[in-house]
């Protein structure tokens, strides 16, 4: 049966004129391998497919709003066990995969449900260990005390699993609205893969993260390779003080979201009759919450 992360992943590159094949299942020295090998000209790429479900809190509001009630939740945004998991798994994949040295190795992760607002800015967090910042210049200061910081995103603030795993070169991460593609700092491909086909193409769509880029830009802030002591303790914000003269303070990210079912009536017969008929065309087709989470794909294969 066709995994939908996988054949989203194929339909992509096949789109933009890259040639796609399927990696065998058959598993190296006891590990798995990654799902898909795309080249184009003399490029490899060997691509492991995640599908990301939705976090379980949402099933339990959706069925509440079944129930009948407005029903909302408000979460943190931050990892949780499963996404490290999920990272460490396809990572293991990637790298047991055989390829040529050059190849560029891609993590590949959909999300296409309700949930996406959520669930995705979570993936980015593990992956490079974004942290909003309110930002502080000298100036601010002597002009009006410190009144107005502005808004700044500071990558691999957190601990991540980029640094954690330099084998993964880039992340394509896609919700509902589209995707990004998010450039491993820490990989020593780096430099050869912002010259690759791949990133010519979605770097023309405007969705590229590549933090060193928008660091040098000046759009965001990273803890760089220089950053050589554990996070925690105010070591990160001493970091960003002593090499931008900068004062931070760390923002607190929460995600609220609610939901409600309501029911719809006409006036019309007609109206009546062709939503029955359409009902019943598409009813094989329609899943409710429950019957989501129990035949959806998972983060396991």
């Amino acid at each position: 049966m066709p995994i939908f992360s996988t054949e989203h992943a194929r339909s992509f590159f096949e789109s933009i004129g890259f040639a796609v094949e399927d990696i065998p299942e058959a598993e190296a020295e006891g590990q798995k391998r990654a799902d898909l090998r795309v080249t184009i000209g003399e490029e490899e790429y060997v691509v492991e497919a995640k599908f990301r479900s939705p976090h379980r809190e949402w099933y339990e509001v959706l069925q509440r709003a079944e129930a009948g009630e407005f029903a909302t939740t408000t979460r943190e945004v931050e990892p949780w066990r499963t996404l490290s998991d999920v990272i460490q798994k396809a990572r293991a994949q990637l790298a047991a995969t055989p390829a040529s040295t050059s190849a560029f190795r891609i993590l590949w992760v959909v999300a296409p449900h309700s949930d996406d607002s959520f669930v995705i800015p979570c993936i980015e967090k593990q992956l490079l260990g974004v942290r909003q910042l309110f930002v502080y210049q000298a100036e601010d200061f002597s002009k009006n005390f410190g009144a107005s910081p502005t808004l700044r995103q500071c990558y691999y603030f957190e601990d991540n699993d980029f640094e954690r795993y330099p084998e993964i070169d880039a992340a394509m991460l896609f919700a509902q609205d589209g995707g990004q593609l998010f450039v491993n700092h820490f990989s020593p491909n780096r430099d050869r893969f912002r010259r690759s086909r791949l990133y010519e193409v979605v770097s023309g769509k405007g969705a590229v993260i590549d933090a060193d880029v928008l660091r040098r830009d000046g759009k965001a802030l990273m803890l760089d390779t220089d950053f050589g002591r554990p996070r925690g303790a105010g070591a990160q914000q001493t970091y960003l003080r002593v090499k931008h003269d900068i004062l931070v303070n760390v923002v607190h990210e929460s995600h609220w979201k609610g939901v409600a079912v309501v029911p719809v009536r006409t006036t019309s017969s007609a109206a009546e009759k062709e939503a029955e008929h359409f009902a019943a065309e598409e009813g094989d087709g329609a899943v409710s919450a429950t019957e989501e989470k129990a035949n959806g794909e998972h983060d396991g294969g």
